[in-house]
């Protein structure tokens, strides 16, 4: 339907085209006829006046004649210039201004979504609920032992679609099943930034220490890196662990804790302390967040581009999904956005009106189409489930701004007429 439409627009355009120049080539038809005979007039006019037939004793007529031999003779040369210019004529095709503006802003026509309401859920009783496709969900990420409220920093989940969580404010690093029932958690000092290493570990930050956790069954300690120094956001990506040091930089690891690489122009690329970051699933960029931009970098450190919105204020946590979509929250601005790998917005996916609070985390589940949303001091997990994008395969998407439904598609398609109806064919 979507390339019927295009394909409307763009034959529309051509037979515009067409009959611009059907038209300029009988103007210029035209106007070589009126040359061809107005020079035909004048050379007569010229040819009575050089054989004399202006009567001697009339000296009036006789000057007047000549003024007008002078003027016959100007003209002749003139239309005879026109003649030869007006063979060539250009046609030049100016795009409506409105094309460029549709073009920056759009990814493509968009994406579908559908609203529904929330589910709430303070126990882990009512979370056996069915969950809704493209729809949102507050689970707890509170257990029986905590004595605070749940202050989530990161999480991540696992193959099977466990949830591991890192939980500052009871000091724990949480294990969820598929149906968000807590089976195990550990004790840390200060937990901070989780990532997978592979289907049995995961790593953890703490301090000044990265921990290797067994995830199988139940969560298991199973060795300490000392780092030396504060150690905050964690990122894995084939044996290499990459860490935010003290905000300022960010070092390789092997999983053995030899460092492999320092990113050196990191503080030039952000100047000064940093929040978050993670590397692209093909290993490729690595994506920080600070105050309110996102920048990318290749591995090496060096800046790719800058990223900064109206709608992402405080940027904390950030994910990228397997087809390279960059997903970020603001604490302030109250949101989360998504963003194409060239750096252009979207959608704002969860905002306040959602009933999202200081976001400070989220983690994304690619198998599942699930972003789950992580608040500064709250025991809520807000989800969105039904795939913030998809972008596999030659499917023709529908994607539509602002959660609009399918059926909105004919505005969609009217305001993509009317934004090409004013295109025009100047002629030079």
């Amino acid at each position: 339907m979507i390339k019927q439409f295009i394909a409307r627009l763009e034959s529309a355009a051509l037979e515009d085209l067409d009959q611009m120049c059907k038209q300029e080539t009988v103007t210029i038809s035209d106007e070589m006829t009126e040359c061809k005979s107005a020079i035909a007039a004048i050379e007569t006019s010229e040819r009575m006046l050089m054989d004399g037939t202006v009567p001697d004793d009339d000296t009036k007529l006789f000057i007047t004649m000549t003024k007008v031999s002078q003027q016959v003779l100007k003209y002749r040369d003139k239309y005879k210039g026109c003649e030869i210019k007006s063979e060539v004529v250009e046609l030049e095709f100016h795009r409506d201004c409105k094309c460029d503006e549709i073009n920056k802003s759009l990814n493509s026509l968009g994406k579908t979504f559908r609203r529904a309401s929330k589910i709430t859920s303070s126990t882990t009783e009512n979370m056996q609920k069915e969950i809704i496709p493209n729809s949102m969900v507050i689970f707890s990420a509170k257990i029986s032992s905590d004595n605070k409220v749940c202050s989530i920093y990161s999480g991540v989940f696992l193959p099977d679609d466990r949830l591991v969580l890192s939980d500052v404010r009871n000091k724990k690093l949480k294990m969820f099943d598929k149906s968000f029932q807590c089976i195990s958690s550990l004790m840390f000092k200060r937990p901070r930034f989780v990532c997978r290493l592979d289907d049995s570990t995961v790593a953890i930050t703490s301090r000044n220490k990265i921990n290797i956790v067994s995830v199988v069954n139940t969560l298991t300690l199973l060795r300490s890196i000392y780092i030396g120094v504060s150690c905050n956001g964690i990122a894995y990506y084939q044996q290499k662990i990459v860490v935010n040091i003290s905000g300022k930089s960010l070092l390789t690891y092997n999983t053995s804790g030899k460092i492999i690489s320092k990113v050196q122009s990191y503080d030039d690329c952000l100047g000064g302390m940093y929040n978050t970051h993670c590397v692209s699933q093909d290993g490729q960029n690595i994506y920080c967040t600070k105050a309110n931009v996102i920048v990318t970098m290749d591995m090496n450190g060096n800046k790719l581009n800058t990223f900064e919105s109206k709608d992402l204020k405080g940027a904390k946590g950030i994910t990228v999904d397997k087809n390279g979509m960059i997903y970020s929250c603001g604490s302030d601005s109250n949101t989360v956005i998504e963003v194409t790998p060239q750096g252009r917005q979207l959608d704002v996916l969860l905002s306040s009106d959602d009933g999202l609070s200081n976001p400070i985390g989220l983690c994304l589940n690619d198998r599942k189409d699930v972003i789950l949303v992580f608040e500064r001091i709250s025991n809520d997990l807000l989800s969105h489930f039904g795939s913030p994008s998809r972008r596999e395969g030659d499917e023709e998407e529908m994607s539509l701004s602002g959660m609009k439904q399918l059926e909105d598609l004919e505005q969609i398609q009217a305001f993509y007429a009317d934004a090409l109806s004013n295109i025009r064919f100047l002629s030079m």
